[in-house]
């Protein structure tokens, strides 16, 4: 990092990092949710409106977890997260 800016090779290494733990460390949640949208198919006629309740917390979950990692990566090599974005 010089003058507070960042090389474009570190964002993108710790993007790709992030986005990899993401991956690993959401798995579980999102088995979850595609088994509850399933059990949603399988009782019938989808009501709309509780097919997008899941979608979006699963979205919801999905962005949260990536930033709690991003987070925790940017504690430990001490960058704020105003100076990284």
């Amino acid at each position: 990092m010089d003058d507070k800016f960042l090389k474009f090779e570190f964002f993108l290494d710790f993007y790709r990092q992030s986005m990899m733990w993401n991956k690993i460390l959401f798995c579980e949640q999102k088995r979850d949710q595609i088994k509850l949208r399933r059990q949603l198919i399988k009782k019938g006629p989808i009501q709309n409106k509780d097919y997008q309740v899941n979608c979006i917390r699963m979205q919801h979950a999905d962005e949260t977890c990536l930033q709690d990692i991003l987070d925790a990566m940017l504690n430990r090599v001490k960058i704020s997260n105003e100076e990284f974005q």
